[in-house]
């Protein structure tokens, strides 16, 4: 179906997960070839998939857009939003919001019972940790993870490093580690 521009948003669940980057080089494609694949909205006009080529059209001044428009359940949208992100090349800080999210989603919860049966992953949670669980979905390993989540609670301006290719996550980890036990040892001598 075409739709109006105007009528189109960013959902804002997918701003808070990913930077829209590259355009110039989409805006380029686009004018040469057209949009290749049109955009997937939602009930409410919100772009869940294709959030860079709507930008990428709206620079171009486009008035209309293909679109291809789902029923998704509100409880699911972040899952559907992740999973339509899954084929693209993603920096640290994306990979890291994305874990965030899915790891309240498919966490248990400290005194939850998990071996009820209805779970949505009643063969896989009473296996595996969250934390893998969501490694297998962005991939990335559940370790990359809980360095990635210390990294950012303890010191995240590593986290841009390691975007910038200054840094590995294990050596981001390491030197935040490190720190960590520093401040911890000083704490100590000051208290004695």
């Amino acid at each position: 179906m075409i739709i109006p521009i105007s009528q189109l948003s960013q959902h804002p669940q997918n701003e808070e997960i990913y930077t829209i980057s590259n355009i110039d080089d989409l805006e380029q494609s686009i004018s040469k070839l057209g949009l290749l694949e049109g955009l997937v909205i939602d009930a409410d006009f919100r772009v869940i998939s294709g959030n860079r080529r709507f930008v990428a059209v709206k620079n171009l001044g486009w008035k209309q857009v293909e679109c291809q428009k789902v029923s998704i359940p509100k409880d699911e949208i972040l899952t559907y939003i992740i999973h339509h992100n899954k084929q693209r090349i993603k920096t640290c800080r994306e990979q890291l919001n994305e874990a965030k999210v899915l790891m309240k989603l498919h966490s248990i919860g400290h005194g939850k019972r998990n071996d009820i049966l209805t779970c949505e992953n009643a063969n896989t949670s009473s296996k595996k940790k969250t934390r893998d669980v969501v490694g297998e979905k962005i991939g990335m390993s559940g370790m990359q993870i809980t360095k990635l989540l210390l990294i950012d609670r303890e010191n995240p301006e590593m986290i841009d490093l390691i975007d910038k290719g200054i840094l590995t996550i294990n050596q981001a980890y390491i030197h935040t580690n490190r720190t960590l036990k520093e401040n911890k040892a000083r704490l100590e001598v000051r208290e004695n």
